[in-house]
C-alpha cells in the first residue's frame, strides 16, 4: 500500500487556530476520484469545500461535527485500498491519539470512550461512520440545567428567597429556550475582536447631499438603487492620498498596504455576514466596479466566495442604504484601520459613517477624508448649489471625476474637450479608452 497524498487543514485565515469540520463525504477504504469533494469545513469567515487533489483509496483522520488544528492530517490517499489507519503514515494525528481499531472495524476508540464503553455497554458498530470517536460522540449532552434530553429547560419551583424586589439571586432561565451560539458566530466574533477589543476606534460622519434617488440612477451605469459603486469608486482613489486609512495595526507596528482591495459587506439573513473584495479598485472603471458588485453578490448567494474573495479586503464599506436607519458605528474589520458605513437616504442626503482606529491615524485626518469624499460624491450626484459651483471650479475628468490632485505619479494629463454635451475636461486615462 503506497502512499500517494497527504491533505492538512490548510491556513486560510491568520486568526483561526481551529477549523470546523462540518461534513466528510467518504469514509476510510472509499475509493475517491480527483476533485470530489471530500468535506467541507468552517473558517471564521466563510465554509469551504476540500477537495480530492488524486485519484485514491481515502484514509480519514477527523469526524464530522470536529474541531481539527490547522496543519494537522485530515486525509491521505493511498493506491491500495486501506479498511484501517495502519503504519506511522495512517495513524491517528498529534491532535487525535486514538486507540487501534477493532480487527475488521475502521473505527479509532479514544481511550475515554472505551472506558465510558466498558461501564455503558452497546454496540460499537453504530459508530463505524466516524474515523475516531472520542466521549462526546457518546455521552448524550447535557443542557445548562443539568439534564440530559434536548428539551426546554425544567421550570423550577420559585423559593422564599427568590420572591421580593431587589433580591440578590441567580438568574431565573426556566422561561428562556437556551440555544447554543453557532461556531459560525462565535468565529465572527473572533474575528472582529481581534481589531475592536484592542484598539481605540473612534467615529465621526459626515452628510452628503445627493439631490435625491434619480440623481444617484443617473451617476452609475446598472446599480440604481444605491450609491455603492460611486463610493466605492471615490474612496478607493481617496486611499491614495490617505494611505492611513489603507493599512492595519501588526504587533506594534503599522502595514501599510501596497495596493487597494474595497470590501463590501454582504448579509441576506441566510448565509451570514460575509464580506467581499475588489481588487486593485482603484484600477477600476464605474461599470467594471458595478460587474464586480453583481459577480461577488452572485457568488455569495451560491456560498461560492473563495478565501481570497473574502479575505483581500484592505478598507471595507458597508451599505444600509436601502434600510431605515440614519446613522450607525461599523465594526473595523480584521486587518482593516477603517471601514465606511452609509445610511439611508432622507432628504435628499445620506450619512456616511467611518470608524478608525485610533492608534494609526488621527480625528484630523479622518475629517479631512470624509470633505473630500463628501466633495467628490457631491459633484458626481450633482447635488446643491455649492457643490456646483466648486465642481465647476476644480478641473476633473468628465468620464471617471478624476481630479488634479489623483495624479499622484505625474503621468496623467487632462485634456479640455467640447462638444454639443458637454464642456469640461478629460484625463488621458479615460482618453486613451481605458
Amino acid at each position: 500500500m503506497k502512499l500517494i497524498s497527504t491533505i492538512y487543514t490548510p491556513q486560510e485565515s491568520v486568526n483561526d487556530d481551529f477549523l470546523s469540520l462540518i461534513s466528510v463525504n467518504y469514509k476510510t477504504g472509499d475509493f475517491v476520484k480527483r476533485d470530489a469533494v471530500i468535506a467541507e469545513f468552517e473558517t471564521s469567515k466563510a465554509v469551504v469545500e476540500v477537495r480530492a487533489d488524486t485519484d485514491g483509496y481515502i484514509v480519514v483522520h477527523a469526524a464530522a461535527g470536529s474541531d481539527v488544528r490547522v496543519g494537522s492530517k485530515l486525509f491521505e490517499f493511498y493506491d491500495s485500498p486501506a479498511v484501517e489507519p495502519t503504519g506511522e503514515s495512517a495513524g491517528p494525528t498529534p491532535e487525535t491519539t486514538g486507540q487501534p481499531a477493532e480487527e475488521g472495524f475502521g473505527t479509532n476508540f479514544f481511550k475515554a470512550a472505551l472506558d465510558w464503553l466498558e461501564k455503558n455497554p452497546g454496540d460499537k458498530h453504530k459508530y463505524e461512520t466516524l474515523a475516531f470517536v472520542t466521549t462526546k460522540d457518546m455521552i448524550p449532552k447535557r443542557a445548562s440545567n443539568g439534564q440530559t434530553s434536548n428539551t426546554a429547560p425544567v421550570r423550577r419551583e420559585a423559593s422564599k428567597d427568590d420572591a421580593g424586589p431587589g433580591k440578590n439571586r441567580q438568574a431565573d432561565h426556566s422561561d428562556k429556550t437556551i440555544k447554543p451560539i453557532s461556531r459560525n458566530k462565535k468565529r465572527e466574533f473572533e474575528y472582529l475582536h481581534s481589531v475592536n477589543s484592542s484598539s481605540v476606534i473612534s467615529r465621526l460622519s459626515i452628510a452628503v447631499r445627493a439631490g435625491g434617488p434619480e440623481a444617484i440612477r443617473r451617476a452609475q451605469q446598472f446599480i440604481k438603487s444605491t450609491p455603492l459603486p460611486s463610493i466605492i469608486q471615490e474612496v478607493s482613489k481617496l486611499l491614495l492620498k490617505y494611505p492611513n486609512l489603507n493599512s492595519f495595526y501588526l504587533d506594534g507596528d503599522q502595514a501599510f498596504y501596497n495596493r487597494v482591495h474595497i470590501g463590501f459587506a454582504l448579509d441576506d439573513g441566510k448565509n451570514g455576514l460575509k464580506v467581499a473584495a475588489i481588487a486593485d479598485t482603484e484600477q477600476l472603471s464605474l461599470q467594471q466596479i458595478e460587474e464586480q458588485i453583481a459577480d461577488l453578490s452572485l457568488k455569495y448567494v451560491n456560498n461560492q466566495l473563495s478565501i481570497q474573495d473574502l479575505t483581500l479586503a484592505t478598507f471595507t464599506i458597508t451599505d444600509l442604504f436601502n434600510s431605515n436607519i440614519t446613522g450607525f458605528h461599523p465594526l473595523v474589520n480584521n486587518n482593516n484601520s477603517g471601514i465606511l458605513g452609509i445610511s439611508s437616504l432622507r432628504n435628499g442626503e445620506f450619512v456616511v459613517d467611518l470608524s478608525f482606529d485610533h492608534r494609526l491615524t488621527s480625528g484630523k485626518e479622518v475629517s479631512q477624508f470624509l470633505d473630500d469624499l463628501k466633495f467628490r460624491l457631491e459633484a458626481r450626484f450633482n447635488g446643491g448649489p455649492a457643490a456646483a459651483a466648486e465642481a465647476k471650479e476644480e478641473i476633473h475628468c468628465h468620464s471617471c471625476y478624476r481630479a488634479l490632485d489623483d495624479d499622484l505619479n505625474g503621468k496623467v494629463y487632462f485634456q479640455k474637450a467640447v462638444n454639443s454635451k458637454f464642456d469640461g475636461y478629460i484625463c488621458s486615462v479615460c482618453l486613451n479608452g481605458w
